[in-house]
C-alpha cells in the first residue's frame, strides 16, 4: 500500500496500486507525478503499555461498577 501527499490540499491518499491516473480524493487534484511513499513496510510503533486481555476486561468491570452502570440482578 501507499501514500501520497497533495500538494494542493495537503490532505493524504492511500492506494494498493502504484500506477496510472491518481487523482487527490479531497480535492480532485491530478497527484500522478507526486512521488509515493510506501506505507507496506512500515512498522506500526510497539504498544508497551499494553496489558492483556484478561486484565482490561477486570478493569473495565471495576469502572462499571463505579460508575454505576451495572444492570440489576433478579
Amino acid at each position: 500500500m501507499v501514500k501520497k501527499r497533495c500538494p494542493d490540499c495537503e490532505q493524504d491518499s492511500y492506494s494498493a496500486v502504484v500506477t496510472g491516473k491518481w487523482l487527490c480524493p479531497y480535492c480532485e487534484a491530478d497527484i500522478t507525478l507526486v512521488e509515493p511513499e510506501n506505507i507496506s513496510e512500515a512498522k506500526a510503533p510497539k504498544d508497551t503499555e499494553r496489558k492483556p486481555l484478561p486484565f482490561r476486561l477486570f478493569n473495565w468491570s471495576i469502572q462499571k461498577i463505579k460508575s454505576g452502570n451495572v444492570p440489576r440482578q433478579m
